[in-house]
């Protein structure tokens, strides 16, 4: 079985600069908790996982979002 030890998303819709969750404290596997003020990438991260997975997101498909629409538009 896989364990993810961490992700860490950049350049992914609202998340231009790379924003990392660790889930492993020293020996241990741990949960992580997302939280934030409005515009801070909390979906972007959820959206992130559910792509990882799936390599589609659902609540964006019923939007009309595209594959295209989802790295970050700034210049790096």
């Amino acid at each position: 079985m896989l364990k993810i030890k961490k992700i860490t998303v950049e350049n992914f819709r609202g998340l231009r600069l790379p924003v990392s969750i660790e889930l492993v404290k020293g020996s241990k596997i741990t949960s992580a908790l997302i939280y934030g003020r409005n515009g801070t990438g909390k979906s972007s991260m959820v959206d992130a996982w559910e792509w990882l997975h799936k390599f589609h997101i659902e609540n964006l498909s019923r939007e009309g979002v595209l594959l295209t629409d989802l790295p970050h538009k700034a210049p790096s």
